[in-house]
């Protein structure tokens, strides 16, 4: 019986990375990032459903869809939409492949821990997490991700990594699998072999060769910023931060995340936040978890 994997990550944390490794190995496929999940699935969990008729419209000019083959987005379109229905069209297509493991990667994954649990209750979860103060760097150089003030980036980091590390588990229990980046760049088969026998599969040399394959996974408008896919790992990719991201920034950060930087081993360096800084902090964080309240699942 073939298996489902759903890996995840806040924006910047390595997930396009570890999904070029797992997919290039003989029993993992991965299909191109549509969040079919959160726009045709979730609506169900949230009671906020359409017709099929608005459904079908939705998904024949969405342009997420138009990164899979027509004959898998022709599936899904011409899925009835209903709850069993659509969330069986999906999984399908997930598992549309002689592998064992079906898989999808969507950063948006990490808002949605219990809705996939809901859905799919035996998947398999990897919440990547990387340094908090590099990922928050990285994501200000992106091309969506510099319309943001570094403080709603280091508030929504700070708030899915302490949302996730607690749910992930007692959701997900030895399904859920978490995976640091640093870990990962540093000796990447060691970390590999670790995740592959979390979900029963064994080690592949061949997978260390994913670039040499070149992604079939990335998106042309997504390449601008994911443009490391296909090379080699950069193994020196890490503690950026210290020259190039706003000390009272950093301060923010590891005042906030104290607890959890000391348990996964990333050193603080004892910057101090800023005033102004931090109550901008507070106030996106805040927000998230009014986000998350709002996104609860209903009935």
């Amino acid at each position: 019986m073939a298996k489902l994997l759903f890996l995840t990550g806040v924006g910047r944390s390595g997930t396009t990375l570890l999904q070029q490794m797992l997919h290039a190995h003989s029993e993992i496929a991965f299909k191109p990032e549509t969040h079919f999940f959160k726009s045709y699935i979730l609506p169900f969990l949230l009671a906020k459903s359409h017709s099929d008729e608005v459904y079908k419209r939705a998904a024949g000019q969405d342009k997420y869809l138009e990164r899979l083959t027509d004959e898998e987005r022709l599936a899904l379109i011409n899925s009835n939409y209903n709850f069993n229905a659509i969330s069986s069209s999906f999984q399908n297509l997930l598992m549309n492949s002689a592998t064992s493991i079906g898989a999808d990667k969507d950063t948006e994954y990490v808002r949605y821990f219990p809705h996939l649990k809901k859905v799919y209750p035996e998947c398999y979860v990897i919440n990547m997490i990387r340094d908090p103060r590099d990922v928050v760097l990285s994501r200000i150089k992106t091309p969506w991700g510099s319309k943001r003030s570094v403080t709603f980036h280091a508030a929504e980091y700070t708030y899915y990594l302490k949302k996730n590390r607690k749910e992930g588990p007692e959701l997900f229990g030895d399904h859920y699998i978490e995976v640091k980046y640093e870990d990962l760049i540093t000796d990447p088969q060691k970390e590999l072999i670790h995740i592959l026998n979390r979900m029963g599969l064994t080690f592949e040399s061949n997978i260390l060769d994913y670039s040499k394959k070149g992604s079939t996974l990335i998106a042309e408008d997504e390449k601008a910023w994911k443009d490391n896919a296909d090379k080699p790992i950069l193994k020196g990719n890490a503690n950026k931060w210290k020259d190039e991201l706003d000390k009272s920034v950093v301060g923010i950060l590891e005042n906030n995340l104290s607890l959890e930087m000391e348990e996964l081993g990333y050193e603080k360096s004892g910057a101090r936040p800023a005033l102004l800084k931090s109550l901008e902090f507070y106030g996106v964080y805040s927000a998230f978890q009014l986000k998350s309240r709002k996104e609860r699942i209903r009935g």
